[in-house]
Parts: C-alpha cells; sequence; structure tokens
C-alpha cells in the first residue's frame, strides 16, 4: 500500500497523460500538434507560479550549500559528457545534436526522483530533495532552453544568436524570471501569501499534464527504435557515471547519512521529460528524446528501484 502510494503521483502525473494523449492522436485522430498550445502555457503560466510560491519560502541555510551545488553538477556532468560523446556520432543533424545534449544533461528528479526518495525515506529527504533541486529552474530556463534554441537556427540555417541578457528575455524564460523574484522576495524578509501554499501542489500537477499530453501524442514506437543507442549512453552516464562522482564529491562535504542517501537516489533519476518538450518547442529530433525518456524511466522503475530498496533495507540501512 506505501508502495502504490507514494508512486501514485508519477503514474497519474507522468504515465497516464502520455497514454491520453497518444490514444487521442492514435485513436481519435486528433492532429498531433493539437496539444502542442498546452507546452506553452505550463511553461508560462503554471511554471512561473510554482518557481515563484516554491523558491520564495525556501530556507537559506549556509550549512546546505552543497545540496543545491551538487544538483546543479548532476546536469553540468552529463552535459559535458555527452558533447565528448557526441563527437562519436558524425551523421547527427543539428536537430539530432540539440535533442542528444537535452536527453544527456536533463534529468526526471523532479518526479520520479523525488517521489522514489519519498517512498525511500519520508518527509524529512523529500525536503533535502527539494533543496538539492532549486538551482534546477535557473539551469532549464536559463540554460537548456537557449542551448534547444541554438540547436534550432542551426538547423534552420538562420544567424546564431549570442548568448546574453537580452536573448534570455523571451516569455520562455517567464520561470526564470520568477525564480529570480522569489528569491529577491526571500531575501527581502516579504512573507508568501498564505494561500500560496494552498496552490502549490495544483500547480504541479497541471504542469505535469500540460507537459505529458503533448509528449504522448508525440510517440512513434517505430522510429523510436533507432535511437535505443541514445538511452544506452544516458542510462550508463545518469545511473553509473553521474552518482558515482557526485558521490565521491559528497563525502568531502556531508557526514549527514540520509542526505548522502538522498543525494544518491536523485543523482540516479532517469531521463528528462522536459527533454521532449523543448525537442518538440524548438524543432528538433523528438523521437530521440522521447526514445531516452522511456528508456531510462522503464530500467529505473524495474531495476534500480528495487536495488535502492534492497541496499537501503539490508546494506546501507
Amino acid at each position: 500500500m506505501n508502495f502504490l502510494t507514494s508512486f501514485a503521483p508519477f503514474l497519474y502525473d507522468c504515465v497516464l497523460p502520455i497514454c491520453i494523449g497518444y490514444f487521442l492522436v492514435n485513436i481519435i485522430k486528433i492532429k498531433r500538434d493539437a496539444l502542442d498550445i498546452l507546452f506553452k502555457f505550463g511553461i508560462w503560466v503554471v511554471a512561473s507560479l510554482v518557481a515563484l510560491f516554491s523558491v520564495w519560502v525556501i530556507k537559506i541555510d549556509m550549512g546546505l550549500i552543497w545540496l543545491p551545488v551538487s544538483g546543479l553538477l548532476m546536469q553540468v556532468i552529463p552535459l559535458l559528457i555527452g558533447r565528448w560523446r557526441m563527437k562519436r556520432y558524425s551523421d547527427f543533424t543539428y536537430a539530432d545534436k540539440g535533442s542528444y545534449l537535452l536527453s544527456m544533461t536533463l534529468f526526471n528528479a523532479a518526479i520520479l526522483g523525488k517521489v522514489a526518495v519519498f517512498f525511500l525515506f519520508g518527509e524529512i529527504a523529500y525536503g533535502y530533495a527539494e533543496i538539492i533541486l532549486t538551482l534546477g529552474n535557473i539551469y532549464i530556463y536559463g540554460y537548456a532552453f537557449p542551448l534547444a534554441a541554438r540547436y534550432q537556427q542551426l538547423n534552420e540555417g538562420q544567424e546564431v544568436k549570442k548568448w546574453n541578457l537580452k536573448s534570455l528575455l523571451t516569455l520562455n524564460q517567464l520561470p526564470l524570471a520568477f525564480t529570480i523574484l522569489a528569491v529577491i522576495l526571500n531575501v527581502s524578509g516579504i512573507a508568501r501569501p498564505a494561500f500560496a501554499s494552498r496552490m502549490i501542489k495544483p500547480l504541479v500537477h497541471i504542469s505535469a499534464w500540460c507537459s505529458a499530453l503533448p509528449i504522448g501524442a508525440t510517440i512513434h514506437f517505430k522510429t523510436m527504435r533507432k535511437y535505443l543507442f541514445v538511452g544506452r549512453d544516458v542510462a550508463v552516464t545518469k545511473f553509473l557515471v553521474v552518482p558515482a562522482i557526485i558521490m565521491l564529491l559528497s563525502l568531502i562535504f556531508i557526514k549527514d547519512s540520509l542526505i548522502l542517501k538522498t543525494l544518491l537516489v536523485i543523482s540516479a533519476s532517469s531521463g528528462p521529460m522536459v527533454a521532449i518538450m523543448l525537442s518538440k518547442l524548438h524543432k528538433l529530433n523528438t523521437d530521440m528524446a522521447m526514445s531516452s525518456f522511456i528508456l531510462t524511466t522503464a530500467m529505473y522503475l524495474v531495476i534500480l528501484v528495487p536495488v535502492f530498496i534492497l541496499v537501503f533495507q539490508h546494506i546501507w540501512v
């Protein structure tokens, strides 16, 4: 019962809307891009509000400064590996390169990783996971979005715009702007409105559905098969290399066993749903991003979660 309760959010906020999106396109026969407006609504409105309300009340404790730094490294390290590995694929188009790097650098910690932490360790560990991921919005909207836009420009033969402050002033960067605003309000000591605490959970559900429904509508199982090698690269990087590096570094700064366990589980999160969203939004290789997401998510649930349960119940207690 605890297992089902803890993993229910992943099932109804990820698996269910993806299945519905696939059903609407392949059975009901709506247009494949009919749900794309949900991407923009989810980014411009819902994600912006979630970023504002959630970051506004985070307790800034210098003793835990390694946690958000480690969360950032969990995405920077695979980015560097991805750029190195990408040199092997000389036949990649710019659309392929963009989706490959997005699949490598981003991860599904915000949904699956945090749910796994809660199931394994409880509410306190879930709070640590939130702190680990506090720089996530800044990285996604400040780096991953411009990265996707750059590869779209290259793929379409457009002039590539330099990354500067002006390039971030688009509607797609609204969540980043609201994250910065939230930090300012937090540091200024301005209290968050009471109603915000009641809004976060519904907004998180809405945000997940706004991403997952259009993703389900884009699934091409036959086309995805040829990109299984990308899933292999992502799996090895995220399930082995990144956790090993993060844990070795964390042992220097952290002594608390619960925090270390939380870091391990979050660092080993599966491939990202947001990579599919960005690939579709910027006309990159959606099938490639989808393939790595489905493969690594299945591996996470079938292999890693049972391994974690075994280790934390019988070895690292």
